[in-house]
C-alpha cells in the first residue's frame, strides 16, 4: 500500500490490474487487495471483484469490505465496476448488521433508484446511513417517501432524520414538513442541532 502511494495513479492502477487478473482475489480476505482495489483498481478491476463477490467467492465475512472498498471507490474516485451493477439489494437483505450496512452504502453511492423502498424501510428503523444514501440517490419518489417520513405519526427523531435530509435535497419545497417537525421537537438541544443542520444545507 505504501508503495502505491509513491506512484502516480496511472502506475497504481496498472498495478493493481495485474494483481487482480493474475490471481482470483483470496476469499478469506487475507491480505490488503481488496481494499487496494477499491482504493486505486480502474472500473474493470472493480467488475471483477464485484462478481465474485455475487457469486459467493468471498466468505461472508468478508463481505462488508467488499462492500465498502466498493463504495468508496465510487464515493472518493467516481469510479464504478464495468457491466451490470444489479445484486446491491440481495446484500441489503442479509441478517448480517455490518454487510447490510455497506450495502445500504454502496447502494447510495451507485445511486441505485430501484431500491429507495427498501431504504425508506430502513431509515424508517433509524439508519442514519439509509437516510444519507437516500439523499445521494434524490429524485421525486425519495422526497415523497421521506415526507411520509416526517409526518406526525412517525417517532419523532425519525422525524427530525427526515426533516435533516429534505433539507439537504430541496428546502423550499419540504419547508411545511420540516416546520412540522421543529413545531413538534420539544428538546430544546434536539431543536438547535435541527435548526443548525438545516442553515447549513446543500438545499437551503
Amino acid at each position: 500500500e505504501f508503495a502505491l502511494r509513491s506512484m502516480s495513479p496511472d502506475q497504481a492502477t496498472s498495478l493493481i490490474e495485474q494483481l487482480v487478473r493474475q490471481r482470483k482475489l483470496p476469499p478469506d480476505g487475507s491480505g490488503p487487495l481488496i481494499e487496494l482495489v477499491g482504493a486505486a483498481g480502474g472500473s474493470s478491476e472493480l467488475a471483477i471483484m464485484y462478481k465474485q463477490l455475487r457469486q459467493g467467492g468471498f466468505d461472508s465475512m468478508v463481505a462488508p469490505r467488499v462492500l465498502s472498498a466498493l463504495a468508496r471507490a465510487a464515493y472518493f474516485r467516481n469510479v464504478r465496476p464495468s457491466g451490470n451493477l444489479s445484486g446491491v439489494g440481495e446484500f441489503i437483505k442479509t441478517e448480517d448488521d455490518a454487510t447490510r450496512n455497506f450495502a445500504v452504502q454502496l447502494a447510495g453511492a451507485w445511486k441505485r433508484a430501484e431500491l429507495v423502498e427498501p431504504l425508506l424501510v430502513i431509515a424508517s428503523e433509524g439508519s442514519g446511513v439509509a437516510f444519507d444514501s437516500l439523499v445521494e440517490i434524490r429524485g421525486p419518489k425519495v422526497i415523497a417517501g421521506l415526507k411520509k417520513l416526517a409526518q406526525g405519526d412517525k417517532p419523532i427523531t425519525t422525524r427530525q432524520a427526515a426533516a435533516r435530509a429534505l433539507g439537504r435535497m430541496n428546502l423550499k419545497s419540504s419547508l411545511k414538513e420540516i416546520f412540522a417537525v421543529l413545531g413538534d421537537t420539544k428538546d430544546a438541544n434536539a431543536a438547535l442541532e435541527l435548526w443548525r443542520g438545516l442553515l447549513n444545507s446543500r438545499g437551503a
